[in-house]
C-alpha cells in the first residue's frame, strides 16, 4: 500500500492535495489497485486473514467512514462507520 499528500506553501497559506491509495503487487512490482481515500490523511489496516483492506480517515473529528476492499478481486465491497486502531504507517519527507 502507498498513498501520499502534497503540501504546497504559498503567501496565501498552505494548500493540501490528497492522493489515491495504491495497492502494489511486490512480486511483480506493479500497481494492481487504486482507491480514493475518504479524506486527506488515510489510515490503512488489514483484516487478520489478509483478505480485506480497510481505508479510513485518521483525522480527529472525521465522520468515521471506512472503505472495505476485497484484495482478491480489488473491488470496493462496502463501507462501515468507525475508527481503525492499529496498523502501521510510513512518513516520508523530501524536497520536490
Amino acid at each position: 500500500m502507498t498513498t501520499g499528500l502534497t503540501l504546497i506553501e504559498s503567501s496565501t497559506g498552505p494548500e493540501e492535495q490528497g492522493a489515491s491509495v495504491f495497492v502494489i503487487d511486490t512480486d511483480h512490482d506493479e500497481v494492481v489497485g487504486r482507491f480514493e481515500p475518504p479524506g486527506l490523511w488515510p489510515e490503512i489496516d488489514f483484516s487478520p486473514d489478509g483478505r480485506y483492506l480497510y481505508i479510513g480517515e485518521s483525522i480527529e473529528g472525521a465522520d468515521g467512514r471506512i472503505a472495505i476492499v476485497d484484495l482478491a478481486t480489488m473491488e470496493l465491497t462496502g463501507t462501515a462507520q468507525g475508527t481503525l486502531i492499529g496498523g502501521a504507517g510510513l512518513l516520508m519527507t523530501g524536497m520536490p
